[in-house]
């Protein structure tokens, strides 16, 4: 629903855990995090922006069987929610 379900910090940086209640078999789970993708990465880069610190890992955990997924290429994920967002915002103020 557009939150974050957990932020927590180790010592080399910031972890965003966001829950998901599909439910996916291990040969499901490499497009079911391609379908999440610029969401983690969309968290990842309003993390690192409001509070200054680097965000080193997403994590969706899936409550279905319980399996938990990273997001691999975060700063490639987050350079392309970024990229969505200015598009999405210019086609709005044009």
């Amino acid at each position: 629903h557009g939150f974050i379900d957990l932020l927590f910090e180790e010592s080399d940086g910031l972890v965003v855990v966001d829950y998901k209640t599909d439910s996916i078999s291990a040969a499901e789970a490499p497009e079911a995090v391609q379908r999440y993708r610029l969401q983690g990465g969309a968290y990842a880069r309003a993390i690192c922006h409001l509070t200054g610190k680097p965000v080193k890992e997403v994590v969706f955990l899936y409550l279905q069987p319980r399996r938990e997924e990273t997001l691999e290429d975060l700063a490639d994920a987050m350079r392309e929610a970024q990229a969505e967002a200015e598009a999405m915002l210019g086609s709005v103020l044009e």
